[in-house]
């Protein structure tokens, strides 16, 4: 048959504002954790009794995972699914995101935003751009769907120093943190109506044994 199930699917979907606006959001939330702590250092190192050397270590970790594994998540995109691994990244980041915010010390911020977040970003990335030059299959509509997801890149990573001293001023870094998961859960409510697009059981690569 010339058009597989993930075409079709493709088909069904193309366009719509639905597919793309989980994706959009999901760009926006990993561009913001990036820049959002750079602001809310001393506060962060004096609640958790460290030093400044320490939590901006702790971001640079964040940056290095999600940029190690940005290609393993990639494979891992196609072998589970788009949508599958796209969920699953947006789980790993939304605990993160409570462990980060529950920590009482260097090593919970470590584990949940270096680490998990990190782990989570570098799993639900890409998913983001592949379904979009899935669902998106004209010139036009893909233009306008990365032209979005690039816009939210570049306006979370811009808006994270502002909103993310702005709550850590007001309230406590903690709720930032919160606030991401609690996104986490409406993106994920909002990827209800994408279509997985798991390539084809014979033809999906594997990780190679050797």
């Amino acid at each position: 048959m010339a058009t597989t199930t993930a075409q079709m699917a493709s088909a069904a979907t193309v366009g719509s504002p639905a597919t793309l606006r989980p994706l959009v959001l999901a760009q926006f939330l990993c561009s913001y954790a990036a820049s959002s702590l750079n602001v809310a250092i001393s506060a962060i190192a004096g609640d958790l009794n460290t030093n400044v050397t320490g939590v901006q270590t702790a971001i640079t970790v964040f940056t290095l995972t999600m940029a190690a594994l940005m290609i393993p998540g990639s494979k891992l995109t196609d072998i589970l699914g788009r949508k599958r691994c796209f969920l699953i990244g947006l789980a790993v980041y939304g605990v993160g995101a409570l462990i980060a915010a529950a920590s009482s010390g260097l090593v919970g911020l470590t584990a949940g935003y270096s680490l998990l977040q990190g782990i989570g970003t570098a799993l639900l990335i890409p998913p983001v751009y592949i379904l979009a030059t899935i669902f998106y299959s004209d010139m036009a509509s893909r233009a306008r769907a990365f032209g979005a997801i690039s816009a939210a890149a570049g306006i979370g990573a811009a808006l994270g120093p502002l909103v993310g001293g702005l709550i850590t001023t007001t309230t406590s870094w903690r709720v930032s943190f919160l606030l991401q998961a609690v996104l986490v859960v409406g993106i994920v409510f909002l990827s209800r109506r994408i279509e997985d697009t798991r390539p084809d059981r014979a033809t999906a690569p594997r990780f190679s044994s050797r």
